[in-house]
């Protein structure tokens, strides 16, 4: 399911939207409109909501996780997939990376000992863009490009004379291609909001509203989720991301 694409949505998810359409569209123009509009009750939304939520559970949503990776971490995505992140599998990475000799063992050591893969804000969740990256701008993706190991890594390191060159020097920046199973969002009535929005224009509905949507997986991403790695400089990386007009440029 592509938010941006309603041919992929499940034909229960659009009949579910076009049997509210009304209540809906009536939320959005109260919100906005200079002209009266009918009211909705409050309990009726978030019946509505809920009943979403809990059609869209079952599905997976298309989207981009942006990172740099090493050619072994490539290879290993593709055949076990993603799991959430933390400290264990980051230190874990980072022994990949000296045993590979990509690193020197005097920066494993400080990496190892300076992260925030445990931080509440970080661990155990893989983050996804549920768009084209371009969309978000050169400022929010860059940095997940030009440094190994995620922000729990390098805003610790990407400053520093030594580390920072050694983050920046490892690796490829990757678009993780991915089905994400919704169920693995946890609470995601959000998600249900950026879809009752989207549906409404399709159906004409003028707004500058956003509808792009980002969350985290709280649980392992399967290998057969994954549908490809896409590297820089391949084509469709520097059409997802925008990053040929950047400047600097990646």
């Amino acid at each position: 399911m592509k938010i941006d694409d309603l041919s992929s949505w499940p034909p229960e998810i659009i009949r579910f939207l076009q049997q509210h359409h009304d209540m809906f569209l009536r939320w959005h123009e109260r919100r906005y409109a200079d002209k009266p509009v009918a009211p909705v009750r409050p309990e009726e939304l978030d019946w509505a909501i809920y009943a979403l939520d809990d059609l869209l559970r079952p599905y997976p949503l298309h989207g981009y996780h942006c990172t740099r990776l090493s050619e072994a971490e490539i290879a290993h995505i593709l055949a076990e997939g993603m799991q959430p992140p933390n400290s264990t599998r980051l230190c874990a990475r980072i022994d990949g990376l000296l045993a590979a000799g990509l690193i020197d063992p005097a920066i494993a050591d400080k990496l190892r000992a300076e992260h925030g893969a445990d931080e509440p804000s970080r661990t155990g969740m893989i983050w996804f863009c549920f768009y084209p990256p371009r969309f978000a701008g050169q400022s929010a993706a860059e940095r997940l490009f030009r440094n190994w190991g995620g922000e729990a890594l390098y805003a610790y390191h990407e400053r520093e004379p030594v580390t920072g060159p050694a983050l920046r020097s490892v690796g490829t920046p990757c678009l993780v291609e991915a089905d994400v199973p919704i169920a693995t969002f946890g609470s995601h009535a959000g998600l249900s909001f950026k879809v009752v929005r989207r549906f409404l224009i399709d159906c004409g509905l003028q707004t500058r509203e956003p509808v792009e949507y980002e969350g985290n997986a709280k649980q392992p991403i399967p290998a057969d989720k994954v549908h490809r790695i896409i590297k820089f400089p391949e084509a469709d990386f520097l059409e997802l991301t925008g990053c040929a007009n950047w400047k600097p440029p990646l």
